[in-house]
């Protein structure tokens, strides 16, 4: 675990990139409400969604619809495009990483997204609010 190495933060930082305000969620961080809408009530147009999701198989097949479902309810409750980043491949016979690299629209849409258990980049041009 990440847990002698890191430690957790208590705030939710946002930044300007070419006047977009971004925030971001850690991998995990997509499971709690309130970390989007902390970013989001800091002014992010924009969540980034860093994640490392190489899972048992069993378990990377149950997940794999799943990380965007959570994902599009996070855009949806706070009005932002999501950019997701995730590992894909396999580590060894038991586990795969099958989360999305993706765009999801502030109403939930996936508008771009890599083909799963590929490398690439997922792109488009968005007009953030």
């Amino acid at each position: 675990g990440g847990e002698s190495v890191f430690t957790a933060g208590d705030t939710y930082p946002v930044f300007t990139y070419e006047g977009v305000r971004f925030g971001i969620n850690i991998c995990y961080d997509t499971q709690f409400p309130q970390a989007a809408a902390a970013v989001a009530a800091g002014g992010a147009q924009v969540l980034l969604v860093p994640a490392q999701n190489m899972m048992r198989r069993e378990k990377a097949f149950w997940w794999q619809a799943r990380h965007n479902e959570i994902r599009a309810r996070r855009v949806q409750e706070t009005g932002m495009w999501l950019i997701s980043a995730d590992v894909t491949g396999e580590r060894d016979e038991s586990r795969i990483g099958l989360g999305p690299t993706c765009v999801i629209d502030p109403v939930g849409q996936v508008v771009a997204q890599v083909r799963t258990g590929t490398t690439g980049m997922a792109t488009i041009e968005i007009d953030p609010p």
